[in-house]
C-alpha cells in the first residue's frame, strides 16, 4: 500500500485500513494519551464503515454468502 501525504492530509488510496494510517499519523504530532484517543476514535469510526457496509444488500449478501459456507 502506497500512503501519501498532501499537505496535512494522509491518503491512502483504496484501502480504509485506518490502522496502517495510524502510526504515520500519531508518532510525531500526540501525546500519549492524545494516541490513545485517536486510535480509539480511529477503531469506532472502522467498525460504523463495517456496520454501514454489512447494512446494505452487497454486505448482506456477503454474510449470507459466509454463513453458508460455515454450514456446509
Amino acid at each position: 500500500m502506497v500512503v501519501r501525504s498532501v499537505g496535512d492530509l494522509i491518503i491512502v488510496p483504496s484501502s480504509l485500513n485506518l490502522m496502517h494510517v495510524m502510526p504515520v499519523i500519531a508518532d510525531d504530532l500526540f501525546t500519549e494519551e492524545q494516541n490513545e484517543m485517536v486510535e480509539s476514535a480511529a477503531e469506532m469510526l472502522y467498525g460504523l464503515i463495517h456496520v454501514r457496509y454489512i447494512l446494505t444488500s452487497k454486505g448482506m449478501n456477503a454474510m449470507v454468502c459466509s454463513l453458508f459456507l460455515l454450514f456446509v
